[in-house]
């Protein structure tokens, strides 16, 4: 579990007295506009729940345009392509006038929402509201928290609260039979989610790519079997290059149905396997230059793991052969060969 830094800015390179020199301009920017702008930290693995937030709080019950929310994960209302990630986020921060941080297992575990939530805390101008969302409890979300308190986020008394003041601050409150609606919406779908949770790959990378090594195992039939199909092409790359990454690893996957590969058995018996986020290549902490590139030119969604796995003869060996990359989306694993070359 990574280190809880929680003023560590160097995710997103923000100089913490250049941007609280900055709030008193951002201050004067948010009296001068009516519209209010929330800024959501979340775990890229709690997508779905932050989703069902937006749509049924924020949008249908709250009556909020989409334009005033930004949230990294969600299409729509996150970076462009092409844009620069550290500065898009600063520049987020600095104009927003809520911050929403969507603490789980997951976000405390996380180094970059760490890093969100530091920020977040730092600025006086953002009204930080956190929120509870799965079973934390309040002990295990760190020395910032014990300052004000969270509320989870099933809690409907806590979701009016949230109503009232959004609608005050937007100047155009809704329905309270339609607010009430969506609520009771949102809070069935909360039940789903949490029943649904998958929080690991199954089967986990060491039953999965023990297949690979075991003797008369078929190289093609497993790397067939992890084709990926449309629908996970579109769980990694973003709306407008999924489909011709799909495409393009139909072909590929043609070419390689002709091509035998040898049995990795016996020449190698064992296999290390590694991992990094897009965050991970967005930060070039780790990854390839061509999936760097990917990642800073904004093909692939936020919220993907890659996974490479790299076959020895013998544990600690130096010759290996190496198979990049792995990805394990809607609930099957997945072999995305050099995807750069999207």
């Amino acid at each position: 579990m990574p280190e809880k830094r929680f003023l560590n800015m160097a995710f997103i390179e923000l100089d913490m007295s250049s941007l609280v020199g900055q709030v008193s301009q951002n201050q004067k920017f948010n009296k001068q506009c009516r519209k209010v702008r929330i800024f959501i930290s979340h775990s890229s693995r709690d997508r779905s729940i932050v989703e069902s937030f937006i749509e049924k709080i924020l949008v249908q019950g709250c009556k909020l345009s989409e334009e005033s929310i930004f949230c990294t994960s969600i299409e729509g209302l996150d970076i462009r392509t092409g844009e620069d990630f550290r500065a898009h986020i600063k520049h987020q921060l600095l104009t927003s006038d809520h911050a929403f941080l969507m603490i789980s297992q997951n976000y405390v575990k996380s180094e970059i929402c760490l890093n969100e939530m530091g920020a977040c805390w730092a600025l006086d101008s953002l009204k930080v509201l956190p929120y509870l969302i799965d079973t934390s409890d309040y002990a295990s979300l760190g020395i910032l928290m014990g300052v004000k308190q969270a509320a989870k986020i099933e809690n409907s008394a806590k979701l009016d609260e949230l109503y009232e003041v959004l609608s005050q601050r937007h100047g155009t409150p809704g329905s309270l039979i339609r607010w009430n609606k969506h609520k009771e919406e949102f809070l069935s779908s909360l039940k789903t989610f949490h029943s649904n949770e998958v929080s690991t790959p199954y089967p986990d990378t060491s039953e999965y790519f023990k297949q690979y090594i075991m003797p008369n195992a078929s190289i093609n039939h497993l790397l067939l079997m992890a084709h990926p199909t449309l629908l996970d092409c579109k769980k990694i790359f973003k709306k407008e290059h999924y489909k011709k990454a799909f495409l393009n690893y139909c072909n590929t996957y043609e070419k390689l149905v002709l091509e035998h590969f040898e049995p990795l058995y016996p020449s190698y018996k064992n296999f290390e396997v590694s991992s990094f986020t897009v965050y991970d290549l967005l930060d070039r902490k780790k990854g390839t230059g061509g999936m760097i590139e990917l990642a800073v030119a904004g093909y692939l969604n936020y919220d993907v793991v890659f996974y490479e796995v790299e076959f020895f003869q013998d544990k600690g060996s130096d010759n290996g052969l190496s198979y990049i990359y792995f990805s394990y989306v809607n609930n099957r694993w997945v072999f995305l060969w050099k995807p750069w070359r999207v």
